[in-house]
């Protein structure tokens, strides 16, 4: 007995001499896997080494004033982790260097005492609360170069006066989207300096910013609802020529706001986008009164208010020395301006210049139709050199190989273009299995087919990425926008991937991959019995995927989104069979790249 007794002690006392040193007051140590971090007496942390800083390491830590990370290897990632400096109140300042990557969910909320962070030009995400309820945080300087801003990440800095976004060099700036609530409630933030990449800006992302007297609202093309609400200090708005829809309660309490200017793309004006800007005189409108006529406003809701609207006019005047500032390419439109001549004014004024389309050659026909798979005529273009691949009927239909396929049924089209161009196949022998699940690895490793499954570099922040089949595809899916993660070092790739989430895969292809514009309208999604119960995340995205690719499920008569719902294999062949339609609307051919 004494024996047993022993060898228990001996094993406790092993298994914590492996384990990090305690955390105690004053001076302490310890290490991780990769990483080693020193705390002094004086409460400054160093944390040094590569690898991911484990989820809520240091949470509610009084004793770190200051904390400093310190890359070893440029090659390798430096994550912070999901709440791993939660509530640290003495926290005053982070040093994040050249090194961290990725700042994890929640990472510093409720530091309370946090005044400065300094450096981070390695950055590249930010995840949703990250610094929120940071209420001393005064200044923010990121680099243009960061991918991504979740929601809420900055929400509730009420001593936030000044973000700029610095150039980095010989780098282009990334950042695209300024998601849900990033900066709500950040009561004294004066200055904005945006990368000129921003065009989308999320529901209630700067609401209650009512000390913001200016924003550049002339390159925001997509808004979401109340986007902007409670800026009570904006008094000018002249918004985007590529803006199409003003959401609901974009204006909402912007209680200074004088004057708007709103061109003459919008076709629709939600509810209540002006309500209580008490002080809007006039609302200028660059189309005629016949154009503003036929956009859809709220039935019964007088939309302006008090103010005055001007038809045809701007709030400037503006001499006719138009200057390109933006030349136009095969995909993307090109940008005019001029300058208002109004002394001391400097305002200009934009337009867009339409793409050019792509110049298209009479093609090469690379392979003759063989068996189950389509021929392949390849087309290049002559102003810009994209090849792009049109297919050719196989000699074999789908139906005629696969069993349990039905050549009447709804979803064959889809599959059997998706089997003709080698995107999706069989489970094996003679059965395609319509209704079973996919994966977000394997809708992943479609669209990086459909790219032509190009050369990766890098890495990612998930560590569950276990079968080297679909590792390439999701380095080059996150790398390029297209998917984020479950969780800051998750990507779960066998979890079978819901209809709203491929909405958002879809879209960012769509978006910053194929660097492709809007031309639809967007969907109303209250339409749908469960549109509310569209993830906030996925709202925008949503809107989109409805109105071109996904098409609702009917249930007794009634269409539901499904949005949580499983994507089935036959739901993913015909959205991808869409998808490329639609793409072939855009770039002239069929969406398959070589």
């Amino acid at each position: 007995m004494k024996k047993r007794i022993l060898s228990l002690v001996l094993a406790v006392c092993l298994a914590l001499s492996l384990a990090p040193a305690a955390f105690a007051a004053g001076g302490s140590s310890g290490t991780f896997d990769g990483m080693t971090w020193v705390l002094d007496n004086a409460g400054n942390l160093t944390v040094s080494g590569n690898g991911y800083l484990p989820e809520q390491t240091f949470e509610n830590r009084s004793d770190i004033v200051t904390a400093t990370f310190v890359r070893a290897d440029e090659k390798e990632r430096f994550v912070i982790s999901d709440n791993a400096f939660t509530g640290c109140t003495a926290l005053t300042s982070v040093d994040f260097g050249d090194g961290v990557d990725v700042i994890g969910t929640s990472a510093f909320r409720g530091c309370t005492a946090l005044t400065e962070l300094c450096r981070g030009g390695a950055l590249e995400l930010i995840y949703d609360y990250a610094f929120a309820g940071c209420t001393a945080l005064q200044t923010l300087t990121l680099p243009e170069t960061v991918l991504r801003i979740d929601a809420h990440a900055f929400e509730g800095c009420t001593a936030l006066t000044d973000v700029t976004f610095a150039p980095v060099s010989g780098r282009e700036p990334r950042l695209y989207n300024i998601y849900a609530y990033v900066f709500a409630g950040c009561t004294s933030l004066r200055t904005l300096t945006l990368p000129e990449t921003v065009g989308f800006i999320g529901s209630y992302a700067f609401s209650g910013c009512d000390a913001l007297k200016t924003l550049p609202f002339d390159q925001f093309s997509l808004l979401d609802d109340y986007a902007f609400a409670n800026c009570s200090g904006v008094t000018n708005a002249v918004l985007s020529p590529s803006l199409q829809e003003l959401p609901d309660g974009l204006f909402d309490g912007c209680t200074g706001l004088q004057r708007v200017t709103i061109q003459d793309r919008v076709t629709d004006i939600g509810t209540g986008v002006f309500s209580g800007c008490t002080a809007l005189t006039d609302v200028y409108y660059t189309g005629a009164q016949t154009q503003w006529n036929r956009i859809r406003t709220p039935e019964n809701e007088n939309v302006l208010g008090s103010a005055a609207l001007h038809c045809g006019a701007v709030a400037h005047t503006f001499d006719n020395n138009w200057v390109e500032t933006l030349a136009p390419t095969c995909t993307d439109d090109g940008l005019t301006s001029r300058t208002c001549t109004d002394p001391g004014c400097g305002r200009t004024q934009t337009r867009i210049v339409p793409s050019l389309g792509h110049d298209w050659d009479d093609g090469v026909t690379r392979i003759e139709p063989d068996g189950l798979l389509a021929g392949v005529v390849v087309y290049t273009c002559g102003r810009c050199a994209l090849t792009a691949i049109e297919l050719t009927a196989p000699e074999i239909w789908a139906y005629q190989h696969f069993t349990d396929l039905d050549p009447e049924s709804w979803s064959y089209e889809g599959i059997q273009y998706c089997v003709a161009t080698g995107l999706m196949s069989g489970v094996g022998g003679t059965t395609f299995l319509p209704g079973g699940v996919t994966t977000r690895a394997q809708i992943v490793q479609i669209l990086y087919e459909l790219s032509g499954a190009p050369a990766v570099s890098g890495g990612t922040p998930f560590r569950d990425l276990t079968q080297s089949w679909y590792r390439k595809a999701v380095v080059w899916a996150y790398q390029n926008d297209v998917v984020s993660g479950t969780s800051g070092t998750t990507f779960a790739p066998e979890a079978p991937v819901t209809r709203e989430q491929i909405g958002c895969i879809m879209m960012n292809y769509f978006f910053n991959v194929l660097k492709l514009k809007q031309q639809w309208a967007l969907a109303d999604l209250s339409e749908y019995p469960d549109g509310d119960q569209v993830s906030p995340w996925a709202r925008a995205s949503m809107q989109h995927a409805m109105s071109m690719i996904i098409s609702g499920a009917e249930i007794n008569g009634v269409v539901y989104i499904d949005p949580q719902g499983d994507a089935t294999r036959e739901q993913v062949a015909t959205i991808v069979a869409e998808f490329c339609q639609w793409a072939f609307s855009v770039n002239g051919h069929d969406l398959y790249h070589q």
